[in-house]
């Protein structure tokens, strides 16, 4: 089966949530680990900022870690050799943990910044399915967090996951 195939599956058949009380820190970790380094060129400096007792966060571990794992795929695909990608989480009070993934790459213009949540949606001439975005905003918003982006062209893209400290919303 080809990914198109499994993304097809994934999106239109959505599975409900296991939340566990989770460390971000470990998943986020992981996340980075798992993401492609097999691209051409040096790959990008990542910096790292995490706050080392951070509550747990129920999270359903694996959907969350493919939230991060699609906002990798991209902020990689993103930056030219030497580039730099920040991860970043922190206890926002009183009752969320905010995550981000900044990187200095391409950026993206203002005219698809509304629609970059949207099914099919795709900048990637030829690669990607423009899925992955959207199956991330729909797993972050089943989790009761919010997601957003901050994007300028030439400069790079920041994405800000926002989940809750307490029951998250199924």
């Amino acid at each position: 089966m080809d990914r198109l195939t499994r993304d097809l599956l994934d999106y239109s058949k959505p599975s409900p949530a296991r939340l566990v009380p989770s460390d971000m820190n470990k998943i986020l970790d992981s996340a980075i680990f798992l993401t492609p380094l097999a691209r051409k060129g040096a790959p990008p400096k990542i910096h790292k900022q995490y706050e080392p007792r951070l509550p747990r966060v129920p999270v359903d571990p694996n959907k969350i870690q493919q939230v991060f794992l699609n906002i990798l795929n991209n902020a990689f695909a993103a930056v030219d050799d030497g580039g730099r990608i920040e991860i970043g989480i922190k206890a926002v009070e009183p009752d969320s943990v905010a995550i981000w993934v900044e990187d200095n790459g391409v950026g993206i213009p203002e005219e698809n910044l509304s629609h970059i949540f949207d099914p099919f949606f795709s900048t990637k001439k030829g690669a990607g399915t423009g899925l992955g975005l959207s199956i991330t905003y729909g797993i972050v918003q089943k989790l009761g967090g919010e997601i957003s982006v901050h994007s300028i062209v030439g400069e790079g893209t920041r994405f800000t996951v926002t989940l809750p400290k307490g029951k998250a919303l199924v």
